[in-house]
């Protein structure tokens, strides 16, 4: 079975996640980096969400979390043993984190739990 039909599930597989980032980092095949980051969409999605409270929409979370996991797939290096998942949520946190930090000049109340 072809690693990129497998991505359609909600849990990429450990190794069919390595073997993704494998063909990304030595190849910089596009496909796989997608494949990435549309088999990781519930990890960033739970991850934004769970800064929700901080005065911004949900969906602008979102679309930092995305940026983040983006960030994860450039810069993995499969070959440093740490799973994909965990240093993507590393990459996501961080980047939604400094996202909220950035904005946090604005007027927010302390109800706007909303998101």
């Amino acid at each position: 079975m072809d690693l990129l039909s497998k991505t359609t599930s909600a849990d990429l597989h450990t190794e069919s996640a390595q073997a993704l980032c494998h063909r990304w980092h030595d190849h910089h095949d596009i496909a796989a980096a997608r494949a990435l980051v549309g088999s990781h969409r519930g990890l960033v999605v739970k991850i934004a969400l769970s800064y929700r409270g901080h005065c911004l929409p949900s969906d602008e979370l979102i679309g930092e979390a995305y940026v983040g996991l983006m960030r994860a797939v450039c810069r993995y290096d499969p070959d440093d043993g740490i799973p994909f998942a965990t240093y993507a949520t590393e990459w996501v946190r961080s980047t939604v984190v400094n996202h909220i930090m950035q904005r946090s000049g604005n007027d927010c109340t302390a109800d706007c739990n909303a998101g």
